[in-house]
């Protein structure tokens, strides 16, 4: 990375080419980014800061929304230079607006701790993240610190642009102490470490505490607890959960999540596997797999305790309007919707065990990545620890974010109810299984989900989906085809 008195050339190199794309670079506390245009915020205290927010406001006010991100970058560019400080870039992916909110309270705060170094938000709309940042990689305008989608990540790491964390581990020792063991299984690529936990969470099961009352029915967590939360359990609740004569009105007990990343804690919990051991090869077509599948295929067309596909607003929607007693569903995704709802009866469980005991869940974190040709490399270490670590996941927990650091996630303040059973989060992420490695895995997923379509809408058997399904996707996952 170019000391801040050269670095204009190559952020503006960078803005001009992701620009195209309508992203946004914001130097966090002087500068937000607010609709279509840009307005300026009041940022840190201290002189230098000061004339860097006089200097962004004077270029603003001269410059169309149009061509804003190019005034955020040069504005940022002069807040490095008043000051003196590192200036760093950190990307991050996803619809804009409020979206980047969290990101740039935390940036905001570590700039504020580290007046030596100064990053700033490089916002990319998802759809684009990995094509923009690779050719940017090509262009060598790459940015600093990256988060990186955990599907994305196996192929960005095998094309080697990610710096190799374990020698700044191995002079911060006590650095992954922070982080659980399973937290970390995703973080690495052929036995390196390319990443720290950036976000993410494991697969849960929101179920409704009112509808459970109301049908006399032990909780989950309590069926957990005992040893009893089988899938046979789950089952029975979902029939006396079930009211209405299956129109869009009617209340359902489950409803289920047939899509690539759903299935994996029934398959797993059945005693199936996803992948093999090498991850050469999709075992959807082995026994164990295609009975939990088809058990999920049942819920909706032979029990009738789920909707059929478009029947009633579905998923969260559903839930929030009380017609739907049990969604499994991404923590960070639905601890984001119902957390806000006021009056919303809701509560978190791990995702039923076959056998009732034995409790899996998918947990597929995002890393937070270094540029391998970074110049300021300690300062983006700096930055990767500081972001990810407990001052930075305090931040992101206030934010309704799902924080991946230990000390965080075991704090009483994030423990705190509601839901009543929070510590279930902590216990997704231990049970979690990490995502998958392969380089090829999201084309080769690809292939599966028109297969797992027909199973929801039950027009194809579950044997016969799977076995077409695998012969697509193997071959793509092996790279041979």
């Amino acid at each position: 990375m170019p000391n801040a008195a050269s670095s204009s050339v190559t952020r503006r190199g960078l803005i001009r080419y992701i620009g195209l794309g309508g992203v946004a670079l914001a130097a966090t506390g002087l500068l937000t980014a607010c609709g279509a245009g840009t307005t300026a915020v009041a940022g840190p205290t201290g002189s230098a800061s000061s004339a860097a927010t006089a200097a962004a406001q004077a270029t603003l006010s001269t410059t169309s929304a149009a061509t804003a991100t190019h005034s955020v970058a040069a504005a940022t560019t002069a807040a490095a230079t008043v000051s003196g400080a590192v200036s760093l870039v950190f990307s991050t992916w996803g619809a804009g607006g409020d979206t980047f909110s969290a990101e740039h309270q935390v940036v905001a705060a570590f700039n504020k701790a580290h007046p030596d170094i100064q990053a700033q938000v490089l916002e990319i709309p998802g759809n684009t993240y990995r094509d923009k940042l690779m050719a940017a990689f090509a262009g060598g305008d790459a940015p600093d610190n990256m988060a990186i989608d955990h599907d994305t990540f196996p192929y960005m790491v095998q094309k080697d642009v990610f710096a190799r964390l374990d020698p700044l581990v191995s002079r911060d020792k006590t650095v992954l102490d922070d982080y659980f063991p399973s937290a970390l299984q995703g973080m690495s690529y052929q036995g390196a470490l390319y990443g720290l936990p950036t976000g993410g969470s494991a697969y849960y099961l929101f179920w409704s505490p009112r509808l459970f009352q109301e049908a006399d029915l032990a909780s989950p967590n309590d069926l957990m607890a005992k040893g009893q939360w089988s899938w046979q359990a789950f089952l029975d609740a979902a029939q006396k959960l079930t009211q209405g004569d299956g129109g869009p009105n009617a209340q359902y007990g489950a409803d289920t999540g047939l899509s690539v990343s759903a299935i994996a804690p029934w398959v797993w919990s059945g005693g199936g596997s996803y992948l093999s051991g090498d991850q050469q090869r999709v075992e959807l077509d082995q026994p164990a797999a295609i009975d939990a599948l088809q058990f999920l295929h049942d819920l909706i067309w032979k029990e009738h305790v789920a909707p059929q596909p478009g029947v009633g607003p579905g998923g969260i929607k559903s839930f929030i309007a009380g017609k739907l007693a049990m969604h499994l569903d991404w923590g960070g995704t639905g601890i984001a919707q119902f957390a806000p709802v006021k009056d919303l009866s809701w509560d978190l469980a791990l995702p039923p065990a076959k056998d009732g005991k034995s409790f899996v869940s998918w947990a597929p974190l995002n890393p937070m990545t270094i540029n391998k040709q970074a110049k300021h490399m300690d300062q983006s270490w700096t930055f990767e620890r500081w972001y990810n670590g407990a001052q930075g996941m305090e931040i992101f927990s206030a934010n309704g974010r799902v924080p991946v650091a230990r000390s965080v996630l075991t704090s009483a303040a994030y423990l705190k109810p509601p839901p009543e059973h929070k510590q279930v989060v902590l216990q997704g992420i231990e049970v979690g299984k990490p995502a998958f490695t392969n380089p090829n895995w999201t084309l080769a997923s690809e292939k599966l989900t028109p297969f797992l379509t027909d199973i929801q809408k039950n027009t194809m058997p579950v044997a016969d989906a799977m076995k077409q399904a695998v012969a697509l996707a193997n071959p793509i996952l092996a790279g041979k085809s």
